[in-house]
């Protein structure tokens, strides 16, 4: 190859000068790592330093007496014609200019160039272009511009809440799920403090660990706080702060809130339910035991009353003990009720008949001083539930809602048709089938109640009424009952804007055959002659029932435990008519205890008796459904009827023969 300053000189019409023949310049040029070119007036290459065929892989001859623009892609044209328009306009002013320019392969390189315009030097009479090869340099840079988009992205589209804060808590950035989260929008909050929107009750722990997170650089600190939402409203709020003030780029505090709010509300209702089955299951065996005492007070007092003359004084002493056991039995109830373990006899049931029937009564209930308005829907189905229960359920909530109206008011009992979907039920944590429901709402106008209240308002002998008013069962129960029912319960109140409870009962495709709730009238005990085992675990309820059984004319063989009941029946040479024993009993059940004898006795009748019910002793396998069933406490007026009533459904033809 020629030697370039020679060709050089040549080119500018005139000799090669001291200056060009500098033996320091011609180094320079010669084995610089950059690559310098030289234009004419015209822009066209008048010499190309050696270092071209390393970068662009070009020989020097192929270049001489071309245009650049040859070389250059057709979408940096356009800026490469104006960077020469302004190099030829202002001679001496450097300028720089990015551009592909095409290697000898064919792949496009970026080059960064800076031209000078010295054409009027006469020592250069050239435009000199500098330039070095910043492919890599783009490639990273658009790599880099990729890799923020799509972390821009991501921050953008999450539905976590993403901040960046100073190691003095001010917040820098937010993320759009601000508006969501918090419900500002993020300018509001930039520039604020992050303690700020926590609960103040919180503000405490947060200081604790911010201070944790800045003694800890680039661990997470993971820890869950209540929040204030822009509406008032608290919101619990899953936070993870990691400490990057050192990580260049970024210098803040990272913090994703994710609310967990619904989680919260879910895990409450899980740990209400769970301490309501435990207090009901508490309520369930103190009622039991409270009904055997119950049954032995109440059935010895019979006693007496049949004992004594009709005109003695001591008459209204025992008119009196009855009338306790009844109080005490209606208690009673109320735990079961409330523990959902009353027995129950749902049944097809029309609501309209029900609260049409009730609706005098209720009237009677409230006073003159509330209005009362029943409205039924016509497409209202029939509903599956105790008509007692049901009865006990409205007289509770108009009760309460009396008590809440004491200047008076207006009471609305409203029943339908209700559908709950897939997501109104077990989705949204609600212990419903989807399906159609008979819902009845009972809303009044009274004073209303904070959503503290409304949280505890169905916890067991919980109140507001002043003390010795009430015994904090009556929504309790109501609870109970419902939820025994198969159905549901929520309360909507606030302050000063009344309460309504919304109940959903499950629906019967049967016709309904509303019956009268009430006890038939006592008739004269009917007597007999038959053998009947009776097995109780509890002595004063046995010798109770034993002396009714007797004085009636029954045969009684008593035992107080299966085991022992095994051993008398198996001692008896007779006929045994039937089996009334108590269901839970050490060791051996009043069901395995029917089962055992059952081979000998194939014809004897079984009635199970207990202070317990249905979840306890059905649910639960210990007895089976359908089976013959007395609720403690025990009268003896009811017991004759139960026993005889099962008796007469003997085939009258059975002889009394000994099993064989």
């Amino acid at each position: 190859m020629r030697d370039g300053m020679e060709s050089l000189g040549k080119v500018a019409g005139e000799e090669a000068s001291p200056f060009l023949q500098a033996p320091w310049l011609r180094a320079l040029v010669m084995h610089g790592s950059d690559l310098i070119t030289l234009f004419d007036g015209q822009g066209m290459i008048r010499y190309v330093a050696p270092s071209l065929e390393h970068i662009l892989g070009y020989q020097a001859d192929e270049l001489y007496g071309r245009s650049l623009t040859e070389f250059v892609h057709d979408a940096d044209l356009p800026a490469l014609r104006a960077h020469f328009a302004f190099l030829f306009a202002n001679p001496g002013v450097p300028k720089a200019l990015q551009f592909r320019i095409r290697h000898r392969g064919g792949a496009w390189r970026w080059h960064q160039s800076t031209g000078t315009n010295l054409l009027s030097d006469p020592n250069v009479h050239a435009v000199v272009m500098n330039q070095h090869d910043v492919t890599d340099q783009r490639e990273a840079e658009e790599q880099l511009r990729e890799s923020e988009q799509r972390f821009r992205a991501l921050v953008e589209s999450s539905e976590d809440c993403i901040e960046l804060a100073s190691s003095r808590g001010t917040i820098a950035y937010l993320s759009p799920a601000t508006v969501r989260v918090f419900g500002y929008e993020p300018h509001e909050m930039t520039g604020r403090h992050v303690f700020e929107l926590v609960h103040p009750d919180e503000r405490d722990r947060l200081a604790v660990l911010w201070q944790r997170c800045l003694d800890n650089p680039g661990n997470g600190v993971r820890a869950e706080f209540r929040y204030l939402h822009a509406t008032g409203e608290d919101r619990y709020l899953e936070t993870t702060r990691v400490n990057h003030l050192a990580t260049p780029g970024l210098r803040s505090i990272v913090t994703i809130y994710r609310d967990v709010s619904q989680r919260y509300a879910l895990e409450e209702q899980v740990r209400q339910a769970q301490k309501m089955e435990a207090v009901g299951l508490l309520a369930g065996g103190i009622a039991h035991d409270f009904n055997n005492i119950l049954s032995a007070i109440s059935g010895f007092a019979t006693i007496i009353a049949g004992e004594i003359p009709r005109h003695s004084p001591i008459q209204s002493d025992v008119a009196e003990i009855t009338s306790a056991v009844q109080r005490a039995a209606a208690l009673t109830r109320q735990l079961l009720a409330f523990g959902r373990r009353q027995v129950l006899q749902p049944q097809p049931f029309s609501v309209f008949v029900a609260l049409r029937d009730m609706q005098q009564m209720l009237q009677r209930v409230i006073g003159e001083d509330i209005e009362l308005r029943i409205d039924i829907d016509e497409d209202t189905p029939t509903a599956r539930v105790d008509p007692a229960q049901f009865e006990q359920v409205m007289m509770n909530l108009v009760v309460n809602a009396r008590d809440a109206m004491p200047r008076g008011g207006q009471l609305h009992i409203h029943a339908r048709r209700t559908l709950v979907s897939t997501s109104e039920g077990p989705a949204a944590g609600l212990d419903l089938r989807p399906g159609e429901y008979v819902g009845v709402s009972v809303s009044d106008s009274g004073t209303g109640m904070t959503r503290e209240l409304q949280e505890r308002i169905f916890e067991p002998f919980f109140s507001t009424k002043v003390t010795g008013q009430g015994t904090g069962l009556g929504l309790a129960t109501v609870f109970g009952i419902v939820k025994q029912s198969g159905g549901h319960i929520e309360v909507r109140s606030a302050p000063g804007e009344g309460t309504t409870f919304d109940i959903l009962f499950p629906t019967s495709p049967e016709r309904a055959t509303n019956t009268s709730s009430a006890l038939p009238e006592p008739s004269e005990q009917r007597r007999g002659t038959e053998t009947i085992l009776l097995v109780e675990d509890e002595p004063a309820v046995r010798s109770f029932v034993g002396r009714v059984l007797r004085q009636l004319g029954y045969k009684v063989l008593d035992a107080s435990n299966g085991a022992e009941a095994l051993l008398v029946a198996e001692q008896h040479k007779g006929r045994m008519h039937l089996l009334l024993t108590d269901v839970v009993m050490p060791r051996l059940s009043g069901q395995e205890l029917a089962e055992r004898l059952a081979p000998a006795w194939p014809d004897m009748a079984v009635l199970f008796m207990s202070g317990y019910a249905e979840e306890a002793i059905v649910k639960q396998g210990v007895l089976r459904p359908g089976s013959d069933f007395i609720e403690k406490p025990l009268n003896a007026s009811g017991l004759a009827r139960k026993v005889r009533e099962i008796l007469d459904r003997q085939p009258s033809q059975m002889k009394d023969v000994s099993p064989t």
